[in-house]
């Protein structure tokens, strides 16, 4: 997320400097403090350039080739798995749009193209998530895909490992099913 000095004052994360290098602090495609250069421009695909000396996730995992590996193996996954079954249930018959989306909004999320929000806008991914029962089951059937998918696509350890726990916790803020308490 690119921080205006506006913004920096009211989270205090991160901004543009003097020189014109936009500072990122504890966002999910960095790691600790990145600097960037900018070229002043406010379009987010402007945005998009070199890193001094640190990678985005999205370049890790081999750019756009490797994101959409990365979603195909996935859904297919979901496709094939028995154990998938709950989850796939709920996506339409045709995975094609579901995959793109699922791609784009990666794409931005790992710190490549902000490909979904010049779609769609703002992601708001609980939001879109809503009107299907999401629970347990659900998000462990869904990260057992994407964990294996992982795995398959040949993901390094420390970065499958980051990834994961991404995955992970975003997988556990979808649910919208929650166990009735025990008395």
């Amino acid at each position: 997320m690119l921080l205006t000095t506006t913004e920096t004052a009211v989270r205090g994360t991160g901004g543009v400097s003097d020189s014109g290098s936009v500072l990122y602090v504890d966002h999910p495609t960095r790691v600790g403090i990145a600097c960037r250069r900018w070229s002043g421009k406010t379009d987010s695909n402007d945005m998009v350039g070199e890193y001094m000396g640190e990678e985005t996730l999205y370049s890790q995992l081999g750019g756009e080739k490797g994101v959409r590996m990365l979603v195909d193996r996935f859904y297919q996954l979901m496709d094939e798995l028995p154990e998938a079954k709950g989850i796939r249930e709920l996506h339409p018959p045709d995975l094609t749009v579901s995959a793109d989306k699922l791609f784009m909004f990666l794409s931005g999320f790992f710190g490549g193209p902000a490909l979904y929000v010049t779609e769609f806008g703002h992601p708001r991914l609980r939001a879109r998530h809503l009107p299907f029962p999401i629970g347990v089951s659900e998000r462990d059937q869904w990260v057992l895909c994407m964990e294996t998918a992982l795995q398959e696509v040949d993901v390094s350890d420390p970065l499958r490992l980051t990834l994961l726990g991404y995955f992970r916790r975003t997988a556990d803020h979808m649910r919208n099913l929650h166990p009735e308490p025990e008395i």
